[in-house]
C-alpha cells in the first residue's frame, strides 16, 4: 500500500497515511514531469538552501554577501548604460537637438546624464536589490550601506570627473555615483517595507 501523495509505502492493514491522512492505494500514479523535474534538481535546491541559510545565520557570511552584491551592482549599472548606447537611444536623442548650443550647455550635459544614470541605476537596483532583500532577512540597510561601500570601491576606479572635457560632464561624473548609490539603498528600503508579503510568499 502506498500514499498517492508522499509516495510512502506502508504494509498491509494500513489504510490512511499517518503524515497526510488520505486514503492509501494499492499502486502509485506514474510521476508527473514536475516531479520528475524536481528529483533532477533537488540535490542543487538543497545545495541553495544550505547557503542561504549559511549566509543568513553568519555575520562574516552576511557581510561577504553585501559586498559581492554590491560589486555585481556595478556591473548591471554599466552594462545598463552601455545598453542605452547599444540601442542606439544615446545618439538618437542626441541627433534631436542636433547642433545647438543646447546641446553643448551645462543644463543639457547634466540632465541628459542624470536620466541615463538614474534608468540604469533603477533597472540594476531592481535586480540586485530584490535579491539582496530575498537573501537577506534582517538589518537590510545596515547592509546595504556595505554594498554601497563596494560598488564606490569599484567605481573609483573609473571616477575620473577632474579629467571631463566640460563643466557639465564634469558635474555629471562627480554626482553619478552618489544618485545610483542614494537610489539602491531606496530601492531596498521600498521592497524591505512593501515586498515582506511577497517574499514570506516564495522563501
Amino acid at each position: 500500500m502506498y500514499c498517492p501523495k508522499c509516495r510512502t509505502e506502508y504494509r498491509q492493514g494500513f489504510y490512511n497515511c499517518a503524515d497526510c491522512e488520505i486514503p492509501l492505494v494499492a499502486e502509485l500514479p506514474p510521476k508527473t514531469v514536475q516531479e520528475q523535474s524536481s528529483e533532477v534538481f533537488s540535490p542543487a535546491l538543497k545545495l541553495i538552501k544550505k547557503a542561504l541559510t549559511f549566509t543568513r545565520n553568519n555575520e562574516a557570511a552576511t557581510w561577504g554577501f553585501a559586498l559581492f552584491t554590491g560589486i555585481i551592482f556595478y556591473f548591471v549599472y554599466l552594462y545598463m548604460k552601455y545598453f542605452w548606447y547599444r540601442i542606439g537611444l544615446i545618439d538618437y536623442l542626441s541627433s534631436l537637438f542636433g547642433e545647438s548650443s543646447i546641446m553643448t550647455s551645462i543644463w543639457f550635459t547634466v540632465s541628459f546624464n542624470f536620466i541615463i544614470d538614474l534608468t540604469s541605476s533603477l533597472i540594476a537596483s531592481l535586480i540586485c536589490g530584490a535579491l539582496f532583500v530575498y537573501v537577506l532577512r534582517t538589518h537590510r540597510l545596515l547592509y546595504s550601506l556595505g554594498a554601497v561601500a563596494a560598488f564606490f570601491l569599484v567605481y573609483a576606479r573609473k571616477w575620473h570627473f577632474r579629467n571631463a572635457p566640460d563643466i557639465g560632464m564634469a558635474i555629471s561624473s562627480l554626482m553619478a555615483p552618489f544618485l545610483v548609490a542614494l537610489v539602491f539603498v531606496f530601492i531596498v528600503w521600498l521592497l524591505t517595507k512593501h515586498g515582506k508579503d511577497f517574499v514570506r510568499k516564495y522563501s
